[in-house]
């Protein structure tokens, strides 16, 4: 399972399971659930994802009944659980 974050005006139909995720026109995994994260102020997903066809950092695409969001693969968890920030926020 990989996190896949929405940009900051992008959105995802809530509570949607098993949209596809494509990485040009090929499907590279499915979303399990996604929803809005307060604590990031954007749309997140849990995403299924063939590992073989996706790396952290990559951009791929969400297939939605309101069309194609893109979507930036990330690892979990999204928020580091005592710091409540972002993981990417954390100092090393």
């Amino acid at each position: 399972m990989m996190g896949l974050l929405a940009g900051p005006d992008a959105r995802i139909e809530q509570g949607a399971w098993e949209l596809p995720v494509l990485d040009g026109e090929n499907v590279v995994g499915t979303t399990r659930r996604s929803t809005f994260s307060r604590a990031l102020e954007r749309t997140i997903a849990i995403g299924l994802m063939q590992l073989d066809s996706v790396e952290v950092g990559m951009t791929v695409e969400v297939v939605h009944p309101g069309g194609r969001t893109p979507v930036e693969v990330k690892p979990l968890p999204f928020i580091e659980p005592r710091a409540n920030l972002p993981v990417s926020d954390q100092a090393d």
